[in-house]
C-alpha cells in the first residue's frame, strides 16, 4: 500500500542515543529500568518489517518513560507519528488520531499526518473531517495530495452527500477537477465531472453543466449524461448523440490504455483495462487472446511492479471473455485460479463470490454454496457481503431450500441499502416479482440510489449467452420486463429514461 511507503520515506527513522541520564529511571525495587534504547531500536526493528503489534507494543512503552518527554522534538515526532499509523493499523483509530494531534505540535510540517488522517476519518465515515484535512494537505504538498488513492477521493464526495453537506461536496469536486492528478494513468475524473454536473443541473446552471459533459470521454459518465432525467436540455442540442456516443467513449478508453502499456511495460493494469473494455466493444476474441499473452508473460516470469493486485482481475476479465465464448469450463477454471490468490494482501472476496455467481448460473448450486462458504471466514465490506448472501439464496432457493433462501432474503431487506443491486437480484432469482418491483420503485424514488438504479436498467447486449448459463439471459429479461409494469414506469419516469445500447456488458451484477 503506498501510503506505507509514504510513511516511510516522509518520516526518518531516528536511531539515537536518549540524552537525559537513565539513572533518572532508577526503579524502586531491585528490577532493571527499562532501556530507552533498546525500545526504541526494537520500535524501529518493528516499524521496518511492517510488524504493528510488536510496533505498538514497544512505542507505547517507550512514549511512556518519563525520559522520552525528555528528547528532542524530531525524535518524538518521529515516534509518535509512527505509533499512531501503528495503531491505525491495528484498527485502533482514534487513539491514532491521538498520537498524530501530539506529534502535529512538534512540526512544522504535518502534511504526513494529514494523508494520513484522511484515511482514518473515511474509516470513521467522518466525512467532515476527512474533507477538511483533504483541503489542508492540498495546501500543504501537492504529490501527497495526489497520491490519495481515487477511490478514496468519491467516498468522502459520497459521504458528504450522504451527510447533508452539499456545499462541502461541490468544493471538494472542484477542488479535484482543478487540483488532482490521480497517480494511476489510467484513472479518471468523470465521476467527479458527472456529480458536479448534477449539482450544477439542480441549480439551473445548464452552461456548466454542457461545459462538463464535453469533458466527459468514460462510458458509464456518458450513459449518464444520455438517460438522466436532470441532463434532458442537453438531449437536444446538436451533435449529443456524437459527445456521448459510448462506444466511442470505449475507444477512446482503449486508444489510452494502449498508449500507457506501451509507456509502462512493467505495469498489468492497462493490459487488463484493454482485456475489460475489449469485451465491452464486442471483441471477445481479441479480449481473450491478450489476457492469454498477459498470463503466458506472467508465467514466464516476466516482472510486474502492480501484479499482486492486478492478476487476480486479469484473470476475472479473462474469465468473463471466456464465458462470452461459450468456453464456460475454462471460465471456471480460470476464476478459480483467481479465487486462490490474495486480495489486497488478504485472503480473494471478489473472485470467489464472482466464481460462486457464474456457477449459480450454470445452476450448480451445491457447488455454488460450497464455493462461497469460505466467505464465512473471510472479511468483506458490507457491499461484498450482501452478494455473498445472494449467492446463498440463490443457490437455496433452486435446490428447493425455500425456507433457508427466504431467511437470507429477510435479512438482506434489512440491509438493502448497503448494495440494492444484490437484494435486486437475489428478489428476481427467487421469482418474487412483486417484491422485485417495489425494491425497484424503492431505489428510484431515493435520490441516493435513484442513478444506480437508472444505470441497472439500461439495457446493453448481454455477455453470457451460452446454453449452460441461460439463467443470466432469463434474469437480465425478468429485470428488464420490471420497467414495463405501470408503477415501476411511474417512479421511473422523473429519474430518466432506458436506452438500448450496442455495447456489452459483462458484470453480472447490474440489477
Amino acid at each position: 500500500m503506498a501510503v506505507l511507503r509514504i510513511g516511510a520515506i516522509m518520516i526518518a527513522v531516528l536511531v539515537v542515543v536518549f540524552t537525559a541520564q537513565v539513572q533518572a529511571l532508577a526503579p524502586t525495587s531491585d528490577s532493571a529500568p527499562p532501556d530507552p534504547n533498546q525500545l526504541l531500536q526494537a520500535f524501529n526493528a518493528a516499524w521496518q518489517a511492517d510488524d504493528f503489534a510488536g510496533a505498538t507494543e514497544t512505542g507505547d512503552q517507550l512514549i511512556a518513560l518519563p525520559i522520552f518527554a525528555a528528547q528532542a522534538d524530531s525524535l518524538k515526532y518521529s515516534v509518535l507519528s509512527r505509533l499512531g499509523y501503528a495503531h491505525r493499523r491495528l484498527d485502533e483509530t482514534e487513539l491514532a488520531l491521538s498520537l498524530w494531534a501530539q506529534a502535529e505540535t512538534l512540526t512544522d510540517r504535518p502534511a504526513w499526518l494529514n494523508y494520513v488522517r484522511v484515511y482514518a476519518y473515511n474509516t470513521l465515515e467522518e466525512w467532515e473531517q476527512a474533507f477538511e484535512h483533504l483541503v489542508l494537505l492540498q495546501a500543504q504538498d501537492d504529490g501527497m495530495f495526489d497520491a490519495i488513492q481515487l477511490h478514496i477521493m468519491f467516498a468522502i464526495v459520497d459521504g458528504l452527500e450522504s451527510a447533508g453537506e452539499p456545499a462541502h461536496q461541490r468544493e471538494l469536486l472542484e477542488l479535484l477537477l482543478r487540483a488532482y492528478d490521480p497517480e494511476s494513468a489510467l484513472a479518471s475524473l468523470d465521476y467527479a465531472r458527472l456529480r458536479l454536473a448534477r449539482i450544477h443541473a439542480r441549480a439551473g446552471e445548464m452552461d456548466a453543466v454542457l461545459r462538463l459533459a464535453r469533458q466527459i470521454d468514460r462510458a458509464p459518465a456518458l450513459g449518464s449524461i444520455r438517460t438522466e432525467r436532470l441532463f434532458e436540455q442537453l438531449w437536444s442540442i446538436d451533435g449529443f448523440s456524437q459527445m456521448t456516443n459510448l462506444s466511442a467513449g470505449l475507444e477512446s478508453e482503449l486508444a489510452q490504455a494502449h498508449a500507457v502499456a506501451a509507456a509502462q511495460t512493467d505495469q498489468l493494469e492497462p493490459l487488463v483495462s484493454q482485456v475489460r473494455i475489449l469485451l465491452a466493444l464486442d471483441r471477445g476474441g481479441e479480449a481473450e487472446a491478450l489476457a492469454r499473452s498477459a498470463d503466458a508473460r506472467l508465467r514466464a516470469g516476466e516482472a510486474f511492479l502492480d501484479a499482486d493486485e492486478q492478476v487476480p482481475w486479469l484473470l476475472n476479465d479473462w474469465a468473463y471473455t471466456l464465458y462470452s465464448l461459450g468456453r464456460i469450463e475454462e471460465g471456471n477454471a480460470t476464476l478459480r485460479r483467481a479465487g486462490n490468490l490474495t486480495e489486497g494482501g488478504s485472503p480473494n472476496v471478489s473472485q470467489v463470490i464472482n466464481l460462486a455467481e457464474m456457477l449459480i448460473y450454470q445452476q450448480r448450486n451445491a457447488e455454488a454454496l460450497e464455493v462461497i462458504a469460505v466467505m464465512s471466514e473471510r472479511s468483506a465490506s458490507p457491499y461484498g457481503d450482501m452478494w455473498a448472501w445472494e449467492v446463498q439464496a440463490c443457490a437455496h432457493h433452486q435446490l428447493g431450500e425455500f425456507d433457508a433462501s427466504a431467511a437470507l432474503l429477510a435479512n438482506m431487506a434489512e440491509h438493502w441499502a448497503d448494495n440494492p443491486a444484490a437484494y435486486q437480484q437475489g428478489l428476481t432469482c427467487a421469482g418474487t416479482i412483486d417484491e422485485a418491483a417495489a425494491l425497484l420503485i424503492r431505489r428510484l424514488e431515493d435520490p441516493e440510489h435513484a442513478p444506480s438504479a437508472l444505470a441497472a436498467l439500461q439495457r446493453y447486449q448481454p455477455a453470457f449467452t451460452a446454453p449452460g448459463m441461460r439463467l443470466a439471459t432469463e434474469w437480465a429479461a425478468q429485470f428488464d420486463a420490471l420497467a414495463e409494469r405501470p408503477d415501476v414506469a411511474a417512479a421511473l419516469q422523473p429519474v430518466g429514461r432506458v436506452e438500448q445500447s450496442e455495447i456489452v456488458d459483462a458484470y453480472w451484477g447490474k440489477f
